[in-house]
């Protein structure tokens, strides 16, 4: 009879250390929950709706400045680059008018013959 209370009493251990440990919290439990701070009420929530439309409208129009800034800063650019691109073919084609204009000059000179000395050799004939 002994060893039918040994285990009789090694059940009742386990069980009631089981319960135990299905009571307790796990992981440092005992904490209580943060309490939820309450919403806002209407008139706040009026509020803080006009307060977000007026600084919605605010960066609308600050936005539509910062466009229309760029888009006249890209004018003013493209208007540049194409004063710098007009002032660059005026000059090439005064360069090439100065270099046809040489080189109708250089063609209507007369050639020199002979380069001042006076011919040597065969099948000169002097008159």
């Amino acid at each position: 009879m002994g060893n039918a209370r040994i285990v009789s009493n090694k059940i009742w251990r386990t069980v009631v250390v089981a319960g135990a440990m299905l009571g307790t919290p796990a992981c440092g439990g005992g904490k209580k929950p943060t309490p939820v701070a309450p919403g806002p009420t209407a008139e706040e929530q009026k509020a803080a709706d006009e307060q977000q439309k007026a600084a919605d409208e605010q960066k609308a129009a600050g936005d539509a400045a910062a466009a229309k800034a760029e888009a006249e800063s890209a004018a003013a650019a493209k208007s540049a680059e194409e004063a710098r691109l007009l002032a660059e073919k005026a000059a090439d084609a005064a360069a090439k008018e100065a270099a046809d204009k040489a080189a109708a000059d250089e063609a209507a000179k007369k050639r020199p013959r002979g380069g001042g000395q006076k011919p040597v050799g065969r099948g000169f004939v002097l008159a």
